[in-house]
Formats: C-alpha cells, sequence, structure tokens
C-alpha cells in the first residue's frame, strides 16, 4: 500500500494503474480461445432512456472484516473514522432506488481468517445491512473462508447460514452436500435471470448440482459466480485461465449458452476475458479484487448495468468509501473511480438475440453508469497529486535530535565498483559503523565478492547520493552477502523504550522471483524470539526483527517489541510494489498510542501493529543489512539495492523524515537595539578636516538610500538625528569651553 505512486507504483488507483503496479511483463500466451481485455468506451445510449437495471458487485472484503474488528483495533475507524465494508453495503442500501440495484454479488473472502469471530462479526453487520432494507444478495465462502477439514464450509455457513439465505426474496437452493453453494432468480420487469455462486473449489457433487440448476431452468439468462475462475498475467491486463476455472467453463460455462457472464475475485487486479462458449456465442469473464489496493481495498466496489434495449454490459469501480473519508486524511490514492483496463468498460451485448424470449420493460430506465460518474464528479474532489523537493546536496535533509544511527553510503564510487569484504557502510551518528562480513560463512554458501556493489543510483529525494546494491541472492541454496554491525555498537542493545522512527530507502531487484527470494530481508537484529523474557507468540526461532519482502513482493516489517510477554506482530504494505524502482519507508513506533504504523512513500499503511513498545534486542547481537536469521544462523539474502536508512529514539513526523528538505534559514532580523546598516553612498563626500574619514555618507544621502517604502520616515528620522547632532556638538564644544575655563582658574590659584 504506499505512495508518489511511490517510488513503487501500488497497486491502486488503484489498480487503475496497476500494470506500472506489479510491474510490466511478457504476458504468458494463451491458446484458447482468443482474448480481448476491456477497453473503456463510453455508452452511447446513456443519454436516452431504456430498459435497464443495475447489480452491485462486493470483492474480496477480507481486510475490511479483519482491519475493523476489536482484535485489530478496528484500525479503520481509528483512522478514518467509518469501516468500508459497512459504508459499501449502506451505499446499496441509500441508492438502489437511484441506479435502479436490483441484486448484490459478494465474491467471497468474506473475512481474512476463517478461525475468528470479530472479524465474521463485522462482515455479518455489513450484510445484514442489506436484509434489513429487503436488498437481496448472493454470497459464497472464498479460499480464506473454509477450512481444512472434511466439511470446510462449516464456519462459513454457521454465519451466512441456508435459513439466512432464504431471507432474500430471490434465494431458489443451497446444494444440499455442503451447503455451501447457492442459486437465485432475479425477476427483473417480468424477465427470470439466474445467478449461481460456487463457494471455494467446489468439488464435483458441487459442480453437478449447479449443472441441474442449469438444466431446471434453460434459456434463462444465467451469471456465474465463484472465487476463482481467470487470473490476470503480470501485464495486469491480459486475462489468463486457472484450473479450476477451465473445469467450471469446460462442464457449466461452454455447453451451457445460457451462462453469459461471471464474476470472480482472489487473484489479485482486475481484467474481463470475452470467450466463446460452445455455440459460438460470447461469454464475458470479469476479475474483480481490489484487496492489495490502498487501505486493504479502498472500498472498491462494482456497479454493473445491464442495458437490454441498447444491448450493453457496463461496469464501473468505484468507493463510496472514498469519498465518506475525512479530508484531511485523503492521499492521492484515494480516487473515487477506478477508470484501470478491465475496471470500468462498456461491453456490447446482443440479449435480444441471445434470449429470444427475453421480456423487456419499458425504455424509460435512466442510464446508472452516466449517474454515478456525474454524482462522483459534482461531489467528490479527488487530491492532487503529491509535490516532492529533490535533494539537492548531501546536507539538503532535516537533522534530528535524538538520531541514533544514519547510514549513509559512500558518493565517490562509480556504478558496479564492487565493495569488497570489509567495505564500510559508515554512520555519520557514530558507532554503529556496517562491515561487510566474510562471504560463505555461517551457513552460506556460494557467494562472490562482486555479489555486492556500489551504486550512484538513489531515490530522489534522498540527499545521500549513492546507494550499495545486493545481487545472486537465492534461498534455496543459501546465497547472501551482508554487512553487520560491530560487537559493542551502541544500537546493538538499544530497544528503543520512548518509541523510534525507522527510515530506509530500499528497492528490489528486477531478478526477483518468489522461487529463489521470497522472504528476503535487506535489513534485520540478529537473534531468536524464543529467548525474549516471557515469550509465547508465534515461531520462537524469528529474529526480533526484520525488514522483508513477502512472496507477492509486500513489505513486511516483523519485529518483537520489549514488553513481557512481548508482542510480535507485522506490519504489511498490503501493495504490491514494483522492481527496480526506489521506495521510502519508515515505520513509527509511538509509545503513546502504543502503535507501530507503517509508511510506503509517505502513505500509512493498513495493516499496522497496535499494542506494541519498543523494540526487542538479544544479548547485544548486531543489526544486519542485505539478509536476515532463522534459529540463529544466516539466511534471507537479499537482492536489491538499499540507500541510505535512519534511527531515532523517538517518533517523529513526515516535516523531519529524510524525504524532507533543510529548513531554510532565514537572515537575521534587525531588532530594536541593532545599528542600521551603513549604506554606501554613490559618491564619496570630501572630508571637512584633512586626515579624517572621508567614506561617510552626510544623513541626506543615508535616506536617500533608504528603502523607498519607508523613505518618507527615513527622511524625517534623519533630519532629526541631524539637528540632535548639531546640538550635541554644540553642547561638547559649550562643556569644553567650561572645563578649560575651571582648569584656568585652579592655576590661577
Amino acid at each position: 500500500m504506499p505512495f508518489a505512486t511511490h517510488a513503487r507504483k501500488l497497486m491502486l488507483a488503484g489498480l487503475a494503474t496497476l500494470a506500472t503496479v506489479v510491474g510490466i511483463a511478457a504476458p504468458p500466451s494463451v491458446e484458447t480461445e482468443a482474448v480481448q481485455a476491456a477497453e473503456i468506451a463510453p455508452v452511447p445510449s446513456c443519454d436516452a432512456p431504456a430498459s435497464r437495471f443495475s447489480m452491485a458487485v462486493l470483492p474480496d472484503t477480507q481486510f475490511y472484516s479483519r482491519y475493523a474488528a476489536p482484535e485489530t483495533g478496528d484500525q479503520y475507524t481509528n483512522r478514518y473514522g467509518s469501516q468500508p465494508f459497512a459504508a459499501q453495503t449502506q451505499w446499496i442500501v441509500d441508492n438502489a432506488a437511484t441506479y435502479d440495484t436490483r441484486f448484490t454479488m459478494h465474491l467471497g473472502d468474506v473475512v481474512d481468517q476463517v478461525n475468528h469471530p470479530e472479524q465474521w462479526q463485522v462482515a455479518s453487520d455489513a450484510m445484514e445491512k442489506l436484509e434489513d432494507a429487503g436488498q437481496p444478495y448472493s454470497i459464497l465462502a472464498g479460499n480464506h473462508d473454509v477450512d481444512g477439514s472434511s466439511t470446510p464450509y462449516d464456519t462459513y455457513t454457521s454465519y451466512f447460514s441456508k435459513n439466512r439465505a432464504e431471507q432474500n426474496s430471490t434465494f431458489l437452493e443451497r446444494d444440499p452436500q455442503t451447503g455451501g453453494h447457492e442459486a437465485h432468480l432475479l425477476n427483473v420487469d417480468g424477465q427470470d435471470f439466474l445467478i449461481l455462486s460456487l463457494s471455494w473449489d467446489a468439488n464435483q457433487a458441487g459442480l453437478d448440482w449447479a449443472e441441474g440448476i442449469l438444466k431446471r431452468y434453460p434459456g434463462v439468462p444465467t451469471i456465474l459466480n465463484s472465487h476463482q475462475l481467470i487470473n490476470v498475467a503480470d501485464d495486469a491486463i491480459t486475462p489468463i485461465p486457472t484450473d479450476f476455472g477451465e473445469r467450471v467453463w469446460n462442464q457449466l460455462i461452454a455447453p451451457y449458452d445460457q451462462v453469459f457472464l461471471t464474476f470472480n475475485g482472489h487473484h489479485h487486479g482486475a481484467t474481463e476475458w470475452t470467450r466463446t462458449n460452445n455455440a459460438g456465442n460470447p461469454v464475458h469473464q470479469v476479475l474483480m479484487d481490489y484487496q492489495m489496493a490502498y487501505a486493504g481495498g479502498n472500498g472498491y466496489m462494482g456497479l454493473v448495468e445491464f442495458d437490454l434495449t441498447n444491448g450493453v454490459i457496463s461496469q464501473t469501480s468505484f468507493s463510496p468509501w472514498v469519498m465518506e473519508k475525512p479530508a484531511e486524511v485523503l492521499v492521492p490514492e484515494d480516487q473515487a473511480v477506478l477508470d484501470g483496463a478491465g475496471q470500468s468498460f462498456s461491453i456490447p451485448f446482443d440479449f435480444k438475440s441471445r434470449f429470444p424470449n427475453l421480456v423487456t420493460g419499458a425504455a424509460q430506465d435512466a442510464c446508472a453508469t452516466g449517474q454515478l460518474r456525474d454524482y462522483i464528479a459534482q461531489n467528490y474532489q479527488a487530491p492532487a497529486p503529491r509535490e516532492h523537493t529533490s535533494a539537492t546536496g548531501p546536507e539538503d535533509y532535516v537533522k534530528v535530535d535524538g538520531t541514533v544511527a544514519h547510514w549513509i553510503m559512500p558518493t565517490d564510487q562509480a556504478d558496479g565498483t564492487v565493495a569488497p569484504v570489509g567495505a564500510t557502510v559508515e554512520d555519520i551518528a557514530g558507532g554503529n559503523t556496517f562491515t561487510r562480513q566474510p562471504i560463505n560463512e555461517d551457513g552460506i554458501v556460494g557467494a562472490a565478492e562482486d555479489d555486492v556493489t556500489w551504486t550512484t543510483s538513489h531515490h530522489p529525494l534522498s540527499a545521500n547520493f549513492g546507494g550499495v546494491c545486493f545481487d545472486d541472492a537465492n534461498k534455496n541454496i543459501n546465497t547472501a552477502s551482508y554487512f553487520e554491525t560491530a560487537a559493542g555498537a551502541p544500537i546493538n542493545d538499544d530497544t528503543f523504550p520512548n518509541g523510534y522512527t525507522l527510515e530506509t530507502f530500499v528497492k528490489i531487484s528486477p531478478e526477483f522471483t518468489v522461487e529463489n527470494n521470497a522472504w528476503m530481508a535487506w535489513l534485520s537484529r540478529d537473534g531468536k524470539r524464543g529467548e525474549l523474557p516471557g515469550y509465547m507468540g508465534g515461531d520462537a526461532d524469528e529474529p526480533p526483527m526484520a525488514f522483508a519482502f513477502s512472496t507477492l513482493k509486500e513489505v513486511q516489517y516483523s519485529f518483537a517489541d520489549t514488553q513481557n510477554p512481548p508482542r510480535d506482530p507485522s506490519a504489511w504494505s498490503g501493495e504490491i510494489v514494483n522492481t527496480d524502482q526506489w521506495m521510502h519507508l519508515a515505520v513509527v513506533n509511538d509509545p503513546a498510542t502504543k502503535e507501530t504504523v507503517m509508511y510506503v512513500d509517505g502513505v500509512p499503511v493498513l495493516r499496522n501493529s497496535t499494542d506494541t513498545i519498543g523494540l526487542a534486542a538479544i544479548n547485544e547481537l548486531p543489526w544486519v543489512m542485505g539478509a536476515g536469521s532463522y534459529a540463529g544462523a544466516r539466511q534471507s539474502g537479499f537482492i536489491g539495492c538499499i540507500g541510505e536508512t535512519r534511527i531515532v529514539d523517538h517518533p517523529i513526523d513526515q516535516e523531519q523524515w529524510l524525504t524532507a528538505r533543510a529548513p531554510v534559514v532565514a537572515p537575521p532580523s534587525p531588532t530594536d537595539t541593532a545599528s542600521p546598516v551603513p549604506v554606501e553612498p554613490t559618491s564619496p563626500m570630501p572630508s571637512a578636516t584633512p586626515g579624517t574619514d572621508s567614506s561617510a555618507a552626510p544623513a541626506d544621502e543615508v535616506v536617500e538610500a533608504a528603502d523607498g517604502d519607508l523613505a518618507g520616515t527615513g527622511q524625517a528620522l534623519g533630519t532629526f538625528g541631524l539637528i540632535v547632532s548639531i546640538v550635541s556638538a554644540i553642547a561638547v564644544v559649550f562643556g569644553l569651553m567650561l572645563l578649560r575655563r575651571r582648569q584656568l582658574r585652579n592655576d590661577a590659584e
């Protein structure tokens, strides 16, 4: 999540520019049907009334449920004053009549952790808003909603049961074997539409049940939903198949011409795939999943409009929650409408030819797509892009009292110069210099000295115009190169009881692969958490702190704090970051709020840590740059580049971060007692007395040289000063005459 489309661009705005977020790669070939990604196109019929209706689509609400729960500190309400899941369903209720929204489809991953009742309660409360308003909906279980038991849907169906589903006016039935799949029949102006929802990894019995529904309602226009059907390639545009999706395609979609549209989530991104079924007709498959966007999805949902008169299906991806946020918390990622490929689009679809017996209502409905966009344009002002000033030199940053360590990279080395064993990254705060360690020790193999090089590449907001780059790390071979602080370095045992601010500039190598580099760490602290007093947390062999990248290239800040027992949470970026682009990362621990918040390019991420104080240290062990550890052994080698890194012993705000420029020092202002600044005359006046200074200008010329705005005042003061000077001179002369007269009298006596 941030960002500056950050030095990495986030999957937000959202996912509007997702292609640049995940990194552009050559898409895999698809040898099935011809691929047609959705294009943004105006709806030509939008100005005229037509027979229309719309449906709402809710993709992957898992993070909304998790981070609105009390157990996570309800981070949404604390930061924004509202919760996105509840905002989505309330918007549907409030605007159903305006946009003629007849039905809502949830695509699964209702919660993030199946065994956490508080998350289910958040989800239940949000969906209850639809129930209370009589707004029908379908729902299904995603992979996060099931467990690994022989009855995987039990928890899901305990919260979203058949009895609960029956409260929907459109409900047909649940499958008898698992109760995880459901069917609805929606009637619009006399025309039935069938909605089939298949929960995660539906078995053959589930598919057979769904096929039975299709056979029971032949020719009824059908929308089929599941959590996973199609995926999206690394270019974030091109749709690609999945194994489960192809099973569904082959059994339920291609042979049944009535299925004309599908929706799924699960795979991070958005795309649309127009495929051809066995009858030679188009089927439109839509992927919509915004969970990796800013703020866990930023409340994005879909409004899908069906224009039966003109034969158009239109989708707009938007966020009602973004429009609710207080203005002071908005960031450039808070775009209310997403217009990226596969997100908002129009597809021509000839309903009348596909379904000859189609019943349509009177052509009197307004265009929901146009109305929604007009409303947002008139009522929401998106934040302007960030404006940053690049550093002008090595001193162009804010110096902060309490800086414990400030590691800077050499700037006098040519790109690609090897940083040999023994090379150092200096700490200009003093005492915590990093030194490159000997290669292939402590279980590391396959490393070479030229795996570490200096570079002049750097983040534009860093005042340190250099970096250090690591290459050829491989977790499978356990190849890594790294730097350590020396034994006895002051930072080794610092636990930061007053909080801290940790900043770093980093970029991932384009050579990153999940197989070789997932969970690589670029900054860590040695030791084993299990050695901390009172430790009862997760894996006891994890180090007390590691800054790492996940399999999805999410930024993970994993740490243990100083409490007894220690808290050992993680902060997650949630945003998929781009490779080979510098980003600025900051972690701020505030003991007053007991929060540890991570920022990606200045934007706070959603998944942060609550109830935390300080940072644990174990046996004065070193800090490590370029790798991590597990069970006390070196591993998790990093590939990429690291720039300057700083730790301050208390929380500081962004105006003091390394991305801020040095304050401009104004020249001193004259005070009431300050002497006037002399003004050089245009030409010197001759001395009245030979041998005296002739450079002083007379009072009237000094007045003329004064600021024009003060000329009148200066002239008056100059005249007054001249009179005072004359009087003073007369007084001095008169005094000298009296003194001389007294001296003569004394001599006479």
